[in-house]
């Protein structure tokens, strides 16, 4: 499956989202506020509200550009959806990105897929694909990974909350749609990978 995966984006041609990508760099670099961040004592170069609209019809979001490893996307989409918060059941044997923010313990507090699936006493993604399929109307389809009593504000400093914290599916003209929410995402490392992942979420 990796291997044909590989072969496809052998021969791809440079995509939309490779034209977005290189479109909002250029938007960063040229209007984006230097700004100095307290809890991590590093400068970024930042603009609010960047979007990026893909037509998987059109081509799958697998940026062109750079290299994206092609597993890590792949294992890591599959762990969510197993709905662990322990990436030693699964992922490490694909990615070891997740290690820094294990606690000693082998828990992510906050992974993704836990959240989605058991932190908020529901399986919120089972739910949505029921809800769609009795109310493919619906405007309700609403996944949440951020737990205000627990996250950011006022609460305790952690080493990760969530990035990617609400994600918003819905049916229009027939066709699937899903509204990946991020508050805050690292243009050249994270944001190829997880428009990636949140793009196979949606094929799945």
């Amino acid at each position: 499956f990796f291997s044909f995966l590989q072969g496809l984006l052998y021969f791809r041609r440079m995509t939309s989202f490779d034209t977005q990508y290189r479109q909002a760099i250029r938007r960063i670099m040229e209007e984006g506020m230097e700004e100095f961040h307290q809890r991590t004592g590093t400068s970024t170069r930042s603009i609010p509200g960047l979007t990026f609209q893909v037509d998987m019809e059109e081509s799958f979001p697998l940026l062109t550009l750079r290299k994206i490893p092609l597993k890590v996307f792949i294992a890591e989409q599959i762990w969510f959806l197993t709905g662990s918060n322990r990436p030693g059941d699964f992922l490490t044997e694909f990615t070891k990105i997740w290690d820094d923010f294990t606690d000693p313990d082998g828990t992510i507090p906050c992974a993704y897929g836990y959240r989605w699936r058991n932190h908020f006493g529901r399986d919120q993604l089972l739910e949505l694909v029921r809800h769609l399929e009795d109310e493919p109307s619906s405007r309700q389809g609403v996944v949440i990974t951020w737990d205000p009593a627990d996250d950011g504000l006022t609460a305790p400093k952690k080493r990760n909350v969530p990035c990617p914290f609400c994600f918003v599916v819905n049916i229009i003209g027939g066709r699937l749609n899903i509204h990946n929410i991020v508050r805050s995402n690292d243009i050249l490392l994270g944001c190829p990978h997880d428009v990636a992942g949140f793009a196979l979420l949606a094929s799945i």
